[in-house]
């Protein structure tokens, strides 16, 4: 896997954080992580996707949700520049599809849950939430591409 870690490029970030050691003590060490076009290239580098997507989904662009069939949307219907959610889209070329819809609440909820410097106001999460938006839904459909295949 090889990935450049320049944030610039959004593949893979190499994130310091603060370990807290059996005497009690906290040592700096950083930690890997995957970008959301790092997501796509993994994806790409596979040989099963057809496609793959990440976007924001502004006000009035999603129509509706089901469930059973998954979401309606119309991305001429765009009423605001506010961003409601992000959604994620993949098609295997093995015919199986998935959509992951998420709305910025649910991804805030997301990153305060597990990100440590999210919860404490800084880091990726606070920095470029819309990457780290499209990263957590990039994960999603990474995670069911590989029980598909």
């Amino acid at each position: 896997m090889l990935f450049r870690s320049n944030n610039n490029l959004g593949f893979a970030y190499i994130v310091p954080y603060n370990a807290k050691q059996q005497d009690g003590t906290y040592r700096q060490v950083a930690q890997f992580q995957m970008g959301y076009k790092g997501f796509i290239q993994l994806a790409q580098r596979s040989g099963q996707v057809r496609k793959i997507y990440a976007a924001e989904i502004y006000e009035g662009q999603l129509l509706s949700s089901n469930p059973l069939e998954g979401y309606v949307f119309d991305f001429s219907k765009k009423e605001s520049d506010k961003v409601v959610g992000y959604a994620a889209r993949i098609e295997l070329l093995n015919g199986f599809e998935s959509v992951l819809y998420m709305t910025v609440d649910e991804l805030k909820n997301h990153g305060v849950k597990y990100s440590q410097t999210f919860k404490k106001g800084y880091g990726l999460w606070k920095d470029d939430f819309d990457a780290m938006a499209k990263k957590r839904s990039e994960e999603h459909t990474s995670e069911l591409q590989s029980q598909s295949t």
